[in-house]
């Protein structure tokens, strides 16, 4: 599958963070542009110091038993206690199994951090013997580009493995600083691979997940399912830009729900806003698209397009889906329909990892030249 989710923590804010990460605990998190090291938004992570666990985690969005989450972090606050002292080993990223299509129950690997700020791993059972390799460990107030690498699989089968690069955005790239092989990443609650990602401490005893003493900020997050697709590989340090509708399109069969405004700026926010701006339509084919804004650089490459959009249904209706869709060169691209859509807004998310158009990657002006929209399938 490749690419199979981002997060740039621009478009929504704290209150609507349940539309990209649905299931979550306390409330440790906020987006706040503090937190961003690329946009106008990133992730911050506050402490929490009882014995429970704050943490967001994401919808099912993987049935894989190699998984790559590459995100940048800046730690603000190190865990107290100092390196392997009493709790000072705190979660960052948590790799979740599905369990009876939950997708977030079972917490099968961990990427941790000590006092020291060395970066950790763990499984569902504790800590990781682990063999740190790094340059240096990470120091408090610098952004960090880092990627774990999870590989599902048992002692006895010598067929695990975890692997932490960071990127030091020192101009040296990449490089492993942690791996563990032959380690067991199974859950003892019966899943069988990984389906979604946390950040935080979900779940599991204090000895296996502990408290978050941390204070960090996450930004420019990407998923990666490894088994197949375009991107199997680790991507390295990169950011992720939000684009959001800048002009009418070559479709305009939805109906703005405030008279005189254009489609594309009911749909045009800087923040999801509910029912404020919206648009709409009952006829089944009906398609709404639009122009897109600039990229805000030149990047080397773009590894994928995510096109995200928020859909519901009146009261009543139980048989209406979307798609999210691509025109380039006059033709559509359609997405994979969504499922059933209910009376509350629900994401759907559609990634192209090439150009459905050439079967190249993105190029900056195949991104600025094309058109992305929504089509109602029935």
């Amino acid at each position: 599958m490749g690419v199979v989710y981002v997060d740039s923590f621009d478009f929504y804010a704290t209150g609507s963070i349940s539309l990209k990460w649905p299931h979550s605990y306390l409330t440790q998190y906020a987006i706040s542009s503090a937190a961003a090291r690329t946009g106008g938004g990133g992730l911050s992570f506050t402490t929490n110091a009882s014995s429970l666990y704050g943490y967001i985690a994401s919808p099912v969005i993987a049935n894989t038993t190699t998984m790559i989450v590459g995100f940048a972090l800046k730690i603000e606050a190190m865990p107290t206690g100092g390196t392997g002292g009493s709790n000072a080993i705190n979660n960052i990223i948590v790799f979740l199994g599905d369990n009876s299509g939950s997708g977030y129950h079972d917490a099968d690997a961990a990427l941790t951090i000590d006092g020291g700020g060395y970066l950790r791993m763990r499984n569902a059972s504790g800590a990781i013997s682990d063999n740190w390799t790094g340059p240096s460990p990470l120091v408090a107030g610098q952004w960090y580009y880092v990627e774990m690498k999870v590989v599902w699989g048992t002692v006895t089968s010598g067929t695990g493995s975890i692997e932490i690069r960071v990127d030091y955005l020192d101009g040296n790239g990449s490089q492993v600083v942690n791996h563990s092989v032959g380690t067991t990443v199974t859950a003892a609650s019966g899943a069988s691979a990984y389906a979604s990602v946390a950040i935080g401490s979900p779940f599991g005893s204090a000895s296996t997940f502990p408290a978050n003493t941390t204070i960090f900020c996450i930004d420019d997050l990407y998923v990666i399912d490894a088994t197949t697709g375009v991107n199997t590989v680790y991507l390295g340090a990169c950011s992720v830009n939000c684009i959001e509708p800048a002009g009418a399109g070559s479709s305009t069969q939805f109906t703005p729900n405030q008279g005189g405004v254009a489609n594309y700026a009911e749909v045009s926010e800087a923040t999801f806003d509910g029912d404020t701006t919206y648009v709409s339509t009952s006829g089944v084919g009906n398609r709404d698209s639009y122009a897109l804004g600039k990229m805000p650089d030149t990047p080397k490459q773009i590894f994928a397009v995510h096109v995200s959009s928020f859909d519901r249904v009146d009261a009543g209706e139980t048989t209406r889906t979307m798609n999210n869709s691509l025109r380039i060169g006059g033709v559509y691209y359609d997405g994979s329909p969504s499922g059933n859509l209910n009376a509350t807004y629900a994401p759907v998310r559609s990634v192209w990892e090439n150009n459905p158009a050439t079967s190249s990657y993105f190029s900056r002006s195949d991104v600025e030249g094309m058109e992305a929209g929504v089509k109602l399938v029935s």
